[in-house]
This record gives structure tokens, sequence and C-alpha cells, in this order.
């Protein structure tokens, strides 16, 4: 039988919509996307305005194992009359999923781009993705402040590490920014076939496997991931890192960035704090006195 999740839609007002992508995701939603309603896909706009009273309907996509009845019954109790349940199957997830997925622009040049959607950008940093059963597109807050950090990093020459790399969508980032050596892993199956698949889709050649002994002498490694192996993976992180070697984390709550700034404390400085929807991006320099 073939393996299976399930959609939950709910209509809500705009102002309302960031609470819900939260409590889907802190209720173990794979990914959260917000439809944009038929009346505005007229206009190409990446922030569409919204009228007094607007329902806009927002996605959460999760496993079959999660517990769809509760869920509902919890939206049901808070109000949502217009809760909608939708099974999704392996052979048409994909589908779906790139109905949902357009062009997106991170920082000043780096594109997101679906790979079968024709596009033309002089001067740009393109990477087309194929998510596959894999995610990272850009769309969730965290992924979406890992990409606009990498558009305004320079990678060219350096060695980069993408932990939990989900879709490759970093590590091939930072390959086509030219980094010279890219590592990717992942311990979900689907993500390490899917980044795969999208480096070969870029042209890239990096380094895609389930967690290996860590590479020495990075010079820039990423994790969204979430906080608690986040500061699991301190040593591992660190060690891995060059001297004055930067760590970019994500995947945090913001209630949880003071957490982890005191986990690494004594081993890295912070140099930069982003947040976006509830979501927050450490910046970390490996301390040259370790």
């Amino acid at each position: 039988m073939p393996k299976s999740w399930f959609n939950i839609r709910v209509y809500v007002l705009h102002r309302e919509s960031e609470e819900l992508e939260q409590w889907f995701f802190a209720r173990g939603a794979l990914a959260v996307t917000q439809e944009t309603p038929e009346e505005l896909l007229l206009f190409e706009s990446e922030n569409p305005e919204y009228t007094d009273g607007q329902l806009i309907p927002i996605v959460g996509l999760f496993e079959e194992t999660i517990d769809k009845d509760l869920i509902v019954a919890d939206l049901n109790s808070f109000g949502f009359d217009s809760v909608q349940t939708e099974q999704v199957f392996d052979e048409n997830w994909e589908r779906a999923w790139l109905s949902r997925f357009k062009p997106a622009c991170f920082g000043d040049r780096l594109w997101v781009v679906p790979s079968e959607t024709e596009f033309q950008h002089m001067n740009k940093d393109v990477i087309r993705i194929d998510p596959g059963l894999a995610f990272g597109t850009g769309d969730h807050p965290t992924t979406r402040l890992c990409l606009e950090e990498l558009d305004g990093a320079s990678v060219v020459g350096k060695r980069v590490l993408d932990f939990g790399c989900g879709s490759g969508v970093l590590g091939i980032g930072a390959a086509v920014k030219g980094a010279n050596d890219v590592f990717c892993f992942d311990i979900d199956p689907r993500a390490i076939e899917a980044s795969k698949k999208n480096a070969s889709l870029n042209k890239v050649g990096i380094s895609v496997s389930f967690p290996q002994p860590m590479v020495k002498e990075i010079d820039l490694l990423f994790a969204n991931i979430l906080a608690k192996p986040i500061i699991e993976l301190k040593n591992v992180f660190i060690d891995a890192l060059t001297t004055g070697g930067h760590l970019v984390v994500s995947g945090l709550l913001i209630n949880q960035v003071n957490q982890v700034l005191t986990a690494y404390e004594p081993v890295a400085n912070l140099l930069s704090l982003e947040e976006l929807h509830g979501w927050a991006l450490l910046k970390m320099e490996k301390k040259k006195t370790l």
C-alpha cells in the first residue's frame, strides 16, 4: 500500500495566518503553505493585498501517523467551521506541491525556481528545485532566512556543509554561488534522493549522504533543524568548523534563542540574529581561542 500524508485546509483572515502556521508546525506539520485566492491570481505580486474580511486558505501537510481527528477537533473548538481534509499519496504529492511552488527571490540575487518553469533572469544566481518527497523550497520562514543569509554570504572557493539538507537547496545554492566543496547530510532517505536529483538538475557537484564523521575545516555550516539537536550537536558542529568559521542555525522559535545562545556562548560569538514570523536564525562565529 502506498505511503500517504494528509492536508488540512483552514480559511482564516490574513492577520490570523501566521499564528495558524505556527500552530500547524507545533502539531507536527511537515510543511505549511498559504494559497493565493483565485481572485488575486490575476495580479503578479509577492505581497498581494487582502481586503478586510477576506479569508485565505492555509494548508498544513502531515504524515499519516499524526492524529488527524484530534487536530480537526481542536480547530473546531477554536471556532473554525470550514476545516477541510484531503489524503495525499506518493503518486500525486509532488504534483500537488509543485502547483503551489512559484519562482521566488531571496535577498538581492538568489532565486529558487521550480524545475520545469521557464525562467530567464540575467546576472542572478538561480537554483532549480524539484522537491520530490523532501522539503525545502523557501516557503517556510526558516528556509527563507537561511537562503537570504546565503545570498549575502561570500562562499567562492570555500567549504560549505548543510546539516539537514531536505531538498538540497542550501548546498546547491552554495555551489551555484561558487563554493569549492559542498557537503549535504540528512537522516531521511527521501531527502538524500531529492538532493542528489536536484544537484544533477543544477549541474553542480556536491556530496550528499547520511550523516558521516564530520568533515573538518568547514568555512560555513548551515543547520536548519530544531533547537534540541542544534544544542546536542554543538561540539560536532564547532569541531567541524575552521577557526573563525561561521555557523548558521535556524529552525528555532523566538523563545528558544536564549537557550541556544547559552549553550554556544563558550565556543562561538553571535554575529547576527534575524527573525521572521516567530522564527529565528542565528549566525555565529567559532571563537579563535578554541
